[in-house]
């Protein structure tokens, strides 16, 4: 029994949820608190993207995940993403297009799972496009999914998954103009692999230098307990918490990140009478596309 316990956490890490469950509707960011200016000059910081423009970007995810008696260290991540810049509005926002180009598991040094495991839920992904506005301070509206045989129940609460993930591609900047050293937070709520949770996010800007931001960030997450249902098995959550920390660049011309955000997860599973700590630890490197290799 505990065996399925172990498989029912490798499970939630790479995706829980009903399969036939209706996506929600797109989780807002929330506002931006800023909690110090920086140091002049301060400018007014915004996203100016040009339309017509595309972005090219490959994200890696490593991921190890332990019940407390059994480590599993998952093979790499990989999904590679297209953003299109429509059209930009007399406003600033620019009208998105988001294509995930290619979605695979690469195995990794150590890993105890060949990425040929989770090889076909690995490439659900790839394929699948969304369009969406971004204002000229990263607030994401009219998320939507563009139609496509790709659609299908297999992909289950991965659609969920996406519709959040997006709202995370551009960072939220501040109202008020801001110099080096200025920093800021939002607190919005997410679903994460089936668990709803509220994240916090403090960003400090540690340079601009004509369109690059340079910045690190720090991220603390919480949720209530909660069941969640993989397949035939319902789990009950407690204990959630957790945190990270980032650092990189963003383009506001052009949308393109570059950097890394080291993250842990903890919390109690409890499934078939069993009870296990959740302890997921996760790297996510982020870079042009064709620059991610597996460490």
């Amino acid at each position: 029994m505990k065996r399925v316990l172990v498989w029912a956490i490798f499970g939630c890490a790479v995706g829980c949820g009903r399969p036939d469950a209706a996506p929600p509707p797109p989780v807002q960011k929330g506002d931006v608190e800023l909690l110090t200016p920086g140091t002049e000059p301060r400018q007014p910081v915004r996203y100016h993207l040009v339309k017509g423009a595309t972005t090219a970007s490959e994200f890696g995810v490593d991921m190890d995940m332990s019940d407390g008696q059994r480590d599993i260290k998952m093979p790499t991540f990989v999904l590679s993403v297209l953003i299109h810049v429509d059209d930009v509005l007399p406003n600033g926002s620019a009208k998105l297009r988001f294509t995930y180009t290619e979605s695979k598991a690469v195995d990794r040094p150590g890993a105890s799972v060949p990425a040929s495991v989770v090889a076909e839920q690995a490439g659900l992904l790839g394929g699948i496009a969304m369009t969406g506005t971004l204002s000229a301070t990263g607030k994401f509206s009219d998320i939507a999914m563009v139609p496509s045989p790709k659609l299908t129940a297999a992909l289950g609460d991965q659609l969920k998954e996406l519709t959040e993930s997006v709202q995370q591609v551009a960072m939220p900047l501040p109202e008020q103009p801001v110099g080096a050293g200025a920093s800021w937070r939002t607190n919005k709520p997410v679903v994460q692999n089936g668990m709803k949770l509220t994240m916090t996010s403090t960003v400090t800007m540690t340079s601009l230098d004509g369109d690059t931001l340079a910045f690190t960030s720090k991220t603390g997450i919480e949720g209530g307990d909660q069941s969640i249902t993989q397949g035939e098995t319902t789990m009950q959550i407690s204990g959630i918490g957790g945190g990270g920390d980032g650092k990189g660049t963003i383009d506001l011309a052009k949308l393109a990140f570059a950097g890394q955000l080291a993250a842990e997860f903890k919390a109690t599973m409890r499934a078939m009478g069993e009870t296990a700590p959740m302890n997921v630890k996760m790297v996510m490197r982020v870079a042009p596309q064709g620059a991610h290799s597996a460490p």
